[in-house]
């Protein structure tokens, strides 16, 4: 009789109220709780103290408990508008992505992440501590970042491993689908870009020379020359000052002073092989069509590139 009434008496406290209550007790202690102070963390680290904010219960809908978040005033009482109404399309943005990474780790597992464009309205500075939490994240599961911000995907490639990353370029803006493995044109190396130029010479420009598509062919040939120009800068950023001051760098590496090979020579062949390349950019009027020449021209102002880096690298 007795194991029988503490059947019963288990029996009616496991009614629809009592279970509600038990689940709000251990949520506030286990969940709330806990995920309100990761999640403070997580918002100084990602916005900084410009932005103060907190975890809260918002009732409980099927028996699943959920929170918000509450913006605090300087006097530290609740907000009692929303949150978009007075943050920044920046701001609003690290306090989501607090929220998203506090839910990650109070959840424990180690599943795959995707972000799309985690940076879009963000400054630079922002953008950094953005691009320091995924990289910490990225210690601890695969994280997938698509992203059209190249300034980001410096500050992701300063953090991260190289061996660890994997980037994907789209190639063609006219195709959908078309990538390729590695950097963006824009941020290779001078190394990488005359390899790049060289393959794009004879996968795509050679084969339309000979085929005599002609308005493709001027097509190529007129990119060959704009990335071959923007090449050049590189080189003049890379060779001729010794990376002293990178693009997308937040640094000057005055370390790197001693590589610096500027020389008058130096100067002239970049100053004759850019003006060559603009030659091929600008407008020209419709009875001046330009002339790119055949293949093995684009080939030879390409080879001026390769011999500059040569010497400057003996």
């Amino acid at each position: 009789m007795p194991a029988i009434k503490q059947i019963e008496r288990a029996i009616a406290q496991c009614n629809t109220r009592n279970i509600s209550n038990k689940t709000t007790e251990l949520s506030d202690k286990h969940v709330i709780s806990s995920l309100g102070n990761v999640f403070n963390n997580e918002l100084q680290g990602i916005v900084g103290k410009k932005v103060t904010a907190r975890l809260e219960k918002s009732g409980t809908k099927q028996g699943v408990p959920h929170s918000r978040i509450i913006l605090l005033s300087r006097d530290g009482r609740p907000f009692k508008g929303k949150l978009i109404e007075v943050l920044s399309e920046g701001e609003f943005r690290g306090v989501s992505l607090a929220g998203f990474f506090a839910e990650l780790t109070v959840s424990g597992n180690s599943s795959t992440v995707v972000f799309d464009d985690p940076v879009s309205s963000l400054d630079h500075v922002n953008a950094r501590r953005i691009a320091d939490r995924i990289a910490d994240e990225a210690d601890k599961r695969q994280i997938i970042v698509f992203t059209h911000d190249i300034l980001f995907v410096s500050y992701l490639m300063e953090r991260v491993n190289k061996d660890k990353i994997l980037l994907m370029t789209l190639d063609s803006l006219e195709q959908d689908g078309i990538m390729s493995v590695g950097l963006p044109f824009d941020k290779m190396s001078v190394k990488e870009r005359i390899g790049k130029l060289k393959d794009t010479l004879q996968s795509e420009i050679g084969p339309a020379y000979r085929k005599s598509e002609i308005e493709t062919y001027k097509k190529l040939a007129g990119q060959f020359y704009r990335d071959l120009r923007m090449a050049w800068e590189r080189a003049v950023e890379e060779i001729l000052f010794g990376d002293v001051v990178k693009r997308y760098s937040h640094s000057v590496s005055t370390q790197q002073l001693r590589n610096v090979k500027y020389t008058p020579e130096n100067a002239k062949i970049i100053e004759d092989n850019m003006t060559h390349c603009s030659n091929y950019l600008h407008d020209p009027a419709q009875v001046e069509p330009v002339d790119f020449g055949s293949p093995e021209d684009l080939a030879a102002s390409l080879k001026a590139l390769e011999q500059f880096r040569y010497n400057n690298r003996k």
